[in-house]
């Protein structure tokens, strides 16, 4: 998504300096794609994106480049704002998700900060994976995010019964709440360090499968039933 909109406003760019002045150097458009793409190197502050690329590479063009300063005026001014969209506004849905976005945009909108957003289909392979870890004792969505959010966390998972009873603990888990209607289960994690999960079910054919996950900072002020660990 975030490479789409770079594309997207660089083309503009490119439209708006070849109206101001259509003949330019093969050497002016190099300077202009290496400023614009500056942009792409950026240090992040936990959810703070800085683009220290732009900055740094902008003010050393401006000042020994011989590149005409209004156009290099120009270029950062759009590098920047493709920057504010791409980390700012829009959410980090992959290309490969982006037609399926309208099925999360409900609980995108509950997000104040979104590190992640995932989307899986009924075949994809991790619905099998995540499986093997319920049983009919237990709630199989709590149990699938739970196994989600651990192998995202890159912790290994021992068995069911510690991951049923005791992964918990080992992230400090703070809360977990529910809401389920008809044939579909969000569930909402919330842990010690920040870190929120919301994720999706669906059941098809008496087995439930992620539809997808956002993992970020929730504002999450609907009423939900509380899960209470057994």
């Amino acid at each position: 998504m975030r490479l789409i909109v770079f594309l997207l406003i660089f083309i503009l760019l490119v439209i708006t300096i070849k109206f101001k002045e259509k003949n330019k150097s093969k050497s002016f458009w190099l300077k202009i794609i290496v400023l614009y793409f500056l942009v792409i190197i950026s240090f992040n502050l936990g959810s703070i994106h800085i683009p220290i690329g732009l900055i740094v590479g902008g003010l050393i063009i401006y000042k020994f480049s011989n590149v005409n300063k209004s156009f290099v005026k120009l270029t950062l001014i759009f590098s920047l704002t493709a920057y504010i969209f791409a980390y700012y506004v829009f959410p980090p849905i992959g290309i490969n998700n982006i037609l399926y976005s309208k099925n999360v945009v409900e609980n995108i909108n509950q997000f104040k900060i979104i590190n992640s957003i995932n989307i899986y289909s009924e075949e994809d392979p991790i619905q099998k994976k995540l499986r093997n870890f319920y049983d009919k004792e237990t709630d199989p969505s709590l149990v699938m995010l739970l196994a989600y959010v651990l192998d995202d966390k890159n912790v290994s998972i021992k068995n069911k019964q510690w991951l049923k009873y005791e992964a918990r603990q080992e992230l400090d888990l703070k809360i977990a709440q529910k809401i389920e209607s008809n044939n579909t289960v969000y569930y909402y994690l919330k842990y010690n360090d920040g870190t929120d999960y919301l994720a999706e079910f669906k059941k098809e054919n008496s087995d439930f499968y992620l539809k997808n996950v956002i993992k970020g900072k929730i504002e999450f002020n609907k009423p939900v039933d509380q899960y209470f660990w057994n």
